[in-house]
């Protein structure tokens, strides 16, 4: 029968006394950790550059002054998901984003769907219209509205 919890090996702290203590493994590990260390801030620094072309100057500070393999870019939560929609960029509606797994050649294509959700408002899902109350409260279906019981009244103005 399979297990539905997962859990590490009870082994797991023998391994690592095993690599630090034998001097091979040990500057074997260390040279990958900084290849991987490397890696990363290339890929935050190709990010970086190729936000500041698109003259993104809060989104290029904001990655700056980050170090670690993930990153949060300072996008509201549907702003991310257009990013992810419609750019096939992977990242939460928090705004975190894997630096790692943004290598050179997906920069370019990252960084235009950053510039292009920041630029252009929302587009409302097809058969969707704007709300008719103040401007920027939302979308709102007018079937959903003229569907909506008298004990739920909506004021049109």
């Amino acid at each position: 029968m399979l297990s539905r919890f997962s859990m590490p090996p009870e082994h797991g702290a023998d391994v690592v006394a095993t690599v630090l203590e034998d001097e091979r493994l040990r500057a074997a590990w260390l040279g990958e950790l900084d290849g991987m260390r490397h890696g990363v801030t290339a890929n935050r620094a190709d990010l970086v550059a190729h936000l500041r072309v698109l003259s993104h100057e809060e989104q290029e500070t904001s990655l700056v002054r980050q170090k670690a393999m993930f990153s949060m870019l300072p996008l509201t939560p549907d702003q991310m998901r257009r990013v992810r929609g419609q750019f096939g960029t992977c990242g939460t509606t928090s705004g975190r984003i894997n630096v790692a797994g943004v290598s050179a050649h997906r920069s370019p294509p990252v960084t235009e769907g950053i510039a292009a959700v920041l630029e252009t408002p929302p587009v409302p899902p097809e058969g969707v219209g704007r709300h008719s109350r103040a401007a920027g409260e939302g979308w709102a279906s007018n079937r959903v509205v003229k569907a909506m019981p008298a004990a739920y009244p909506v004021s049109r103005q």
